[in-house]
């Protein structure tokens, strides 16, 4: 038997690989495949938990589900507020969707 704090690192690791160059949303998909594939319910440590599942919003965002980004986020939060990667990657998100909308708002105005 593997104790879980490797499962948690080699599913971490697998995430990573797809993600570090992804060229396609099939690369994507493939890193929300291996999430999707766990039993998130064998993870005993709650912070283990919200890293995986931040990593999953993360993905969603990437593929441009912002709903279920949002969803997913928060859930990784109310799991464990104590990772700080958890917090990183939404903050990331967020002031990448403020961002947009500031873009958004800069073009409208510049539009006769």
């Amino acid at each position: 038997s593997v104790p879980l704090s490797d499962c948690h690192k080699k599913l971490k690791e697998q995430i990573k690989v797809h993600l570090l160059l992804p060229t396609s949303q099939q690369d994507l998909l493939a890193a929300l495949d291996v999430i999707e594939g766990v039993n998130m319910r064998i993870m005993n440590k709650p912070e283990h938990k919200a890293d995986i599942l931040s990593h999953k919003a993360h993905i969603f965002a990437m593929l441009g589900r912002s709903e279920d980004s949002m969803k997913t986020f928060s859930q990784a939060i109310q799991t464990n507020d104590q990772v700080p990667g958890a917090w990183a990657l939404w903050a990331q998100y967020s002031d990448d969707l403020f961002q947009n909308e500031v873009d958004k708002a800069s073009q409208e105005k510049s539009s006769p």
